[in-house]
Protein backbone atom coordinates (compact mmCIF):
# COMPACT_ATOMS: atom_id res chain seq x y z
CA UNK A 1 0.00 0.00 0.00
CA UNK A 2 3.21 2.28 0.83
CA UNK A 3 4.63 1.87 -2.56
CA UNK A 4 0.97 2.77 -4.52
CA UNK A 5 1.20 5.79 -2.78
CA UNK A 6 5.02 6.53 -3.56
CA UNK A 7 4.37 5.87 -7.00
CA UNK A 8 1.47 8.08 -7.08
CA UNK A 9 2.83 11.08 -4.87
CA UNK A 10 6.25 10.89 -7.58
CA UNK A 11 3.34 10.85 -10.58
CA UNK A 12 1.57 14.05 -9.27
CA UNK A 13 5.08 15.75 -8.67
CA UNK A 14 6.10 15.29 -12.14
CA UNK A 15 3.19 16.23 -13.42
CA UNK A 16 2.98 19.28 -11.69
CA UNK A 17 6.47 20.06 -12.48
CA UNK A 18 6.00 19.30 -16.28
CA UNK A 19 2.67 21.85 -16.15
CA UNK A 20 4.81 24.37 -14.09
CA UNK A 21 7.90 24.28 -16.85
CA UNK A 22 5.19 24.49 -20.00
CA UNK A 23 3.14 27.19 -17.89
CA UNK A 24 6.45 29.44 -17.84
CA UNK A 25 6.62 32.87 -19.79
CA UNK A 26 9.06 32.24 -22.32
CA UNK A 27 10.33 36.04 -21.69
CA UNK A 28 11.36 34.91 -18.10
CA UNK A 29 13.79 32.57 -20.18
CA UNK A 30 15.12 35.46 -22.82
CA UNK A 31 18.00 36.67 -21.13
CA UNK A 32 19.62 32.88 -21.45
CA UNK A 33 17.69 32.29 -24.57
CA UNK A 34 19.29 35.16 -26.61
CA UNK A 35 22.44 35.37 -26.43
CA UNK A 36 22.61 31.95 -27.82
CA UNK A 37 20.45 32.51 -30.76
CA UNK A 38 22.71 35.58 -31.42
CA UNK A 39 25.69 34.06 -31.63
CA UNK A 40 24.11 32.30 -34.62
CA UNK A 41 23.24 35.53 -36.73
CA UNK A 42 19.35 35.15 -35.32
CA UNK A 43 17.76 38.01 -33.39
CA UNK A 44 14.58 37.26 -31.35
CA UNK A 45 11.43 39.86 -31.39
CA UNK A 46 7.97 40.05 -30.12
CA UNK A 47 7.74 36.74 -27.94
CA UNK A 48 5.13 35.48 -26.86
CA UNK A 49 3.88 32.53 -24.78
CA UNK A 50 5.47 29.72 -22.70
CA UNK A 51 8.42 27.20 -24.06
CA UNK A 52 5.72 24.63 -24.92
CA UNK A 53 3.38 26.59 -26.94
CA UNK A 54 4.23 30.45 -28.63
CA UNK A 55 4.80 32.75 -31.20
CA UNK A 56 8.04 35.48 -31.99
CA UNK A 57 9.81 36.82 -35.23
CA UNK A 58 13.13 36.17 -36.07
CA UNK A 59 15.46 38.22 -37.66
CA UNK A 60 18.40 36.27 -40.00
CA UNK A 61 20.50 38.47 -42.33
CA UNK A 62 19.59 35.71 -45.11
CA UNK A 63 15.37 35.67 -45.50
CA UNK A 64 15.16 38.58 -42.91
CA UNK A 65 11.73 39.28 -40.22
CA UNK A 66 9.61 35.58 -40.39
CA UNK A 67 7.12 34.86 -38.03
CA UNK A 68 7.62 31.44 -36.24
CA UNK A 69 4.82 29.82 -34.18
CA UNK A 70 5.39 26.76 -32.38
CA UNK A 71 3.45 23.73 -30.45
CA UNK A 72 4.80 21.16 -28.62
CA UNK A 73 3.10 17.86 -27.62
CA UNK A 74 3.84 17.83 -23.83
CA UNK A 75 2.46 14.30 -23.39
CA UNK A 76 4.92 12.62 -25.84
CA UNK A 77 7.30 13.84 -23.86
CA UNK A 78 6.93 10.28 -21.55
CA UNK A 79 8.45 8.46 -25.21
CA UNK A 80 11.19 10.58 -24.92
CA UNK A 81 10.54 12.33 -27.91
CA UNK A 82 9.25 15.94 -28.31
CA UNK A 83 7.33 16.62 -31.65
CA UNK A 84 7.09 20.81 -32.21
CA UNK A 85 4.70 21.87 -34.85
CA UNK A 86 6.11 25.01 -36.23
CA UNK A 87 5.02 27.39 -38.48
CA UNK A 88 6.94 30.06 -40.64
CA UNK A 89 6.03 32.89 -42.47
CA UNK A 90 6.51 36.53 -43.70
CA UNK A 91 5.40 38.22 -47.07
CA UNK A 92 8.22 35.50 -49.08
CA UNK A 93 7.48 32.35 -47.17
CA UNK A 94 4.64 30.06 -45.75
CA UNK A 95 5.90 26.64 -44.25
CA UNK A 96 4.06 24.06 -41.65
CA UNK A 97 6.14 21.21 -40.75
CA UNK A 98 6.51 19.21 -37.47
CA UNK A 99 10.21 18.96 -36.14
CA UNK A 100 10.52 16.03 -33.82
CA UNK A 101 13.40 15.67 -31.11
CA UNK A 102 14.85 12.48 -29.49
CA UNK A 103 17.60 11.20 -27.60
CA UNK A 104 18.84 9.79 -30.80
CA UNK A 105 17.78 11.97 -33.18
CA UNK A 106 16.20 14.97 -35.47
CA UNK A 107 13.65 14.85 -37.69
CA UNK A 108 11.52 16.99 -39.55
CA UNK A 109 8.12 15.76 -40.80
CA UNK A 110 5.41 16.61 -43.35
CA UNK A 111 7.44 20.09 -44.23
CA UNK A 112 4.42 21.74 -46.93
CA UNK A 113 4.31 25.24 -47.95
CA UNK A 114 6.19 27.63 -50.64
CA UNK A 115 8.90 29.82 -50.31
CA UNK A 116 9.57 32.76 -53.22
CA UNK A 117 12.59 34.12 -54.41
CA UNK A 118 12.58 36.93 -52.70
CA UNK A 119 13.44 35.29 -49.64
CA UNK A 120 17.01 34.44 -50.74
CA UNK A 121 17.48 37.55 -52.77
CA UNK A 122 20.69 38.91 -50.97
CA UNK A 123 22.54 35.39 -51.84
CA UNK A 124 21.40 35.96 -55.87
CA UNK A 125 21.63 39.93 -55.64
CA UNK A 126 25.26 39.31 -54.47
CA UNK A 127 26.31 37.09 -58.08
CA UNK A 128 24.25 40.17 -59.78
CA UNK A 129 22.16 37.81 -60.51
CA UNK A 130 17.90 38.15 -60.77
CA UNK A 131 15.36 35.11 -60.44
CA UNK A 132 11.98 35.28 -60.29
CA UNK A 133 9.84 32.25 -59.35
CA UNK A 134 8.48 30.35 -56.56
CA UNK A 135 9.54 26.93 -54.85
CA UNK A 136 7.14 24.53 -53.50
CA UNK A 137 7.78 21.98 -50.81
CA UNK A 138 4.59 19.03 -50.45
CA UNK A 139 5.02 16.53 -47.19
CA UNK A 140 8.86 16.82 -47.15
CA UNK A 141 10.43 14.69 -44.44
CA UNK A 142 14.29 14.08 -42.88
CA UNK A 143 15.65 12.54 -40.18
CA UNK A 144 19.25 12.47 -39.27
CA UNK A 145 21.02 11.07 -36.51
CA UNK A 146 23.01 13.13 -33.51
CA UNK A 147 25.79 11.23 -34.93
CA UNK A 148 25.16 12.83 -38.27
CA UNK A 149 24.15 8.86 -39.76
CA UNK A 150 21.16 9.93 -42.21
CA UNK A 151 17.76 8.56 -41.90
CA UNK A 152 14.87 8.06 -43.67
CA UNK A 153 14.00 11.06 -46.61
CA UNK A 154 10.80 11.37 -48.60
CA UNK A 155 8.75 14.20 -50.40
CA UNK A 156 8.40 15.94 -53.06
CA UNK A 157 9.10 19.99 -54.24
CA UNK A 158 8.85 22.04 -57.30
CA UNK A 159 9.94 25.02 -59.22
CA UNK A 160 7.25 27.41 -61.06
CA UNK A 161 10.03 28.16 -63.21
CA UNK A 162 10.41 31.93 -65.13
CA UNK A 163 12.69 34.36 -65.89
CA UNK A 164 16.07 34.82 -64.66
CA UNK A 165 18.84 37.23 -65.36
CA UNK A 166 22.67 36.95 -65.08
CA UNK A 167 25.75 38.57 -66.35
CA UNK A 168 27.95 36.98 -68.86
CA UNK A 169 31.06 39.40 -69.00
CA UNK A 170 30.23 43.16 -69.53
CA UNK A 171 26.79 42.55 -70.26
CA UNK A 172 23.36 40.79 -68.68
CA UNK A 173 21.98 38.19 -70.56
CA UNK A 174 18.11 36.68 -69.36
CA UNK A 175 16.83 33.50 -69.89
CA UNK A 176 13.72 31.74 -68.69
CA UNK A 177 13.99 28.63 -66.49
CA UNK A 178 11.61 25.72 -66.85
CA UNK A 179 8.71 24.04 -64.67
CA UNK A 180 10.87 21.80 -62.34
CA UNK A 181 9.39 18.43 -60.64
CA UNK A 182 11.44 17.20 -57.85
CA UNK A 183 11.20 13.83 -55.72
CA UNK A 184 13.29 13.02 -52.75
CA UNK A 185 14.24 9.70 -51.67
CA UNK A 186 16.72 7.74 -49.64
CA UNK A 187 18.40 4.06 -49.35
CA UNK A 188 20.38 2.79 -46.56
CA UNK A 189 23.13 5.27 -47.36
CA UNK A 190 22.66 8.10 -48.84
CA UNK A 191 19.54 10.68 -49.61
CA UNK A 192 18.34 11.77 -53.33
CA UNK A 193 17.11 14.24 -55.30
CA UNK A 194 16.33 13.96 -58.94
CA UNK A 195 14.71 16.81 -61.02
CA UNK A 196 12.89 16.46 -63.80
CA UNK A 197 11.15 18.43 -66.35
CA UNK A 198 7.13 18.86 -67.21
CA UNK A 199 7.59 15.89 -70.00
CA UNK A 200 10.20 13.42 -67.75
CA UNK A 201 13.19 14.73 -68.91
CA UNK A 202 16.07 14.49 -66.10
CA UNK A 203 17.63 18.57 -65.30
CA UNK A 204 19.18 18.02 -62.16
CA UNK A 205 20.23 14.88 -59.91
CA UNK A 206 22.13 15.60 -56.48
CA UNK A 207 22.87 13.72 -53.11
CA UNK A 208 23.90 13.27 -50.05
CA UNK A 209 25.77 10.23 -48.11
CA UNK A 210 26.02 9.38 -44.89
CA UNK A 211 29.99 10.08 -44.38
CA UNK A 212 28.42 13.97 -45.73
CA UNK A 213 29.52 14.01 -49.06
CA UNK A 214 27.18 16.15 -51.29
CA UNK A 215 27.01 15.88 -55.15
CA UNK A 216 25.63 17.92 -57.90
CA UNK A 217 25.06 16.88 -61.57
CA UNK A 218 23.71 19.76 -63.93
CA UNK A 219 21.89 17.67 -67.31
CA UNK A 220 23.05 18.77 -70.56
CA UNK A 221 18.58 18.97 -70.98
CA UNK A 222 18.04 21.66 -69.03
CA UNK A 223 20.49 24.05 -71.19
CA UNK A 224 18.60 22.33 -74.23
CA UNK A 225 15.22 23.73 -72.33
CA UNK A 226 16.35 27.16 -71.32
CA UNK A 227 18.21 27.62 -75.02
CA UNK A 228 21.39 27.59 -73.87
CA UNK A 229 24.23 27.35 -76.17
CA UNK A 230 26.79 24.96 -74.50
CA UNK A 231 29.32 23.28 -76.69
CA UNK A 232 30.89 19.99 -76.28
CA UNK A 233 29.01 16.76 -76.04
CA UNK A 234 27.83 14.24 -72.72
CA UNK A 235 24.47 13.98 -70.58
CA UNK A 236 25.76 16.17 -67.82
CA UNK A 237 27.24 20.16 -67.81
CA UNK A 238 29.13 19.76 -64.66
CA UNK A 239 29.55 17.59 -61.90
CA UNK A 240 30.79 18.87 -58.11
CA UNK A 241 31.09 16.94 -55.17
CA UNK A 242 31.75 18.46 -51.94
CA UNK A 243 32.17 17.42 -48.30
CA UNK A 244 28.99 18.95 -46.41
CA UNK A 245 30.05 17.85 -42.55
Amino acid sequence: MKLVNIKIIALLVISYSIALVAMTPLSWLMPYIEPVVAAQGIRLANVEGSVWQGKAVINEKIVGNVGFNWDVDVLSLVLLKAPVEIELTNSATDLKGTLVLTPFSVAIENATGHVDEVAVKSIYQSYRADIQGRLQLDEVSAKMGWDKTLAEASGTLSWSGGPISIPVGRSTQSFIVPTMLGTISSTESQWQAEVKGSTGETYIDASLTSDGVGTLSIKRELATEMKIPVPGSGSSLFDISQQVF
